[in-house]
């Protein structure tokens, strides 16, 4: 069963930060390999993935911002990072599905959760 949480803080939190490194080690494995005259290096440290933790939770926070986890039977296995672009409007950012896992799953209960 899925369930959508707050990852603010604690555990919750640390989980958000591991997703978050897989998430950008996939993403670099996927850009060096379709994008190979790109300097990887250059754009790991143009956008501070060198060390995700002192990203989050950043501007992140309630009331304009929240950090979510997905838990597949107990499992973290999905995330994102929630701003306020307007009133009406949010940015979602660093959003994340383990493989393997339903992924239609998970995001569907993500937005559902995200509309109310």
């Amino acid at each position: 069963m899925i369930e959508i949480i707050s990852a603010q803080t604690g555990e919750a939190l640390e989980h958000f930060v591991q997703l978050s490194q897989e998430y950008v080690s996939w993403m670099i494995a996927e850009i060096q390999e379709h994008y190979s005259a790109l300097d990887i290096n250059e754009f790991v440290s143009e956008h501070d993935y060198e060390d995700i933790r002192k990203k989050f939770p950043g501007e992140h926070v309630p009331p304009d911002g929240c950090l979510l986890i997905a838990l597949n039977d107990g499992r973290a296995c999905a995330c994102v990072a929630l701003g306020r672009l307007s009133k009406n409007i949010c940015e979602m950012q660093t959003l994340y599905v383990q493989p393997g896992i339903s992924q239609q799953r998970s995001w569907e209960k993500t937005r559902t959760s995200l509309n109310q």
